[in-house]
């Protein structure tokens, strides 16, 4: 965007820049009349849309701070998150399968961190452990029931053990 200068109350600008702004809105309200609708536009497209609806804010509303929006090379939306602002709310029932092929079983990710989880608690340092390093070590035990009933190649996980483990570390210096 052109550079635009602000002077007490008024925004110099030039007249093509604030036209584009206006019809960016427009599209974007006509958008919104259409929420419950599922339309196919390139995410390029909408996040232009997003990006010139907030520069239009910043022109009407400009003493009223707002978060920069990011550079398009920093936005990371996974597929889910994507899919949901485009479609609307996952059904749990997607959900639940999805996570079936990552984490196994319910009934048997259960069992299996029951058991670790068991075993962690009669142990004679269980009752010496601060609230940290008991959760720590409950999550840790539930990331390894998910590598042992599901997907043991699921680099989450792994991920959110030395996480937690990470946590904890800090914590000791």
């Amino acid at each position: 965007m052109e550079d635009v200068r602000f002077t007490g109350a008024r925004v110099h600008m030039s007249l093509d820049s604030y036209q584009n702004l206006l019809e960016s809105e427009k599209q974007l309200a006509e958008i919104k009349k259409h929420e419950n609708e599922i339309i196919n536009i390139p995410i390029s497209q909408y996040w232009d849309l997003v990006r010139a609806k907030e520069e239009l804010h910043d022109l009407k509303f400009p003493n009223i701070p707002s978060e920069p929006f990011p550079p398009e090379s920093k936005i990371r939306a996974t597929e889910q998150e994507f899919n949901c602002v485009i479609k609307g709310p996952v059904p749990i029932e997607e959900i639940l399968n999805e996570r079936e092929e990552t984490h196994g079983k319910f009934e048997d990710h259960a069992a299996i961190t029951d058991v670790i989880k068991f075993d962690m608690q009669q142990s004679s340092n269980w009752s010496t452990l601060g609230s940290m390093k008991r959760e720590a070590l409950d999550m840790i035990a539930h990331k390894i029931g998910r590598i042992l009933a599901g997907n043991p190649n699921v680099k989450d996980h792994w991920d959110d053990i030395a996480g937690y483990a990470t946590l904890i570390s800090r914590e000791l210096k």
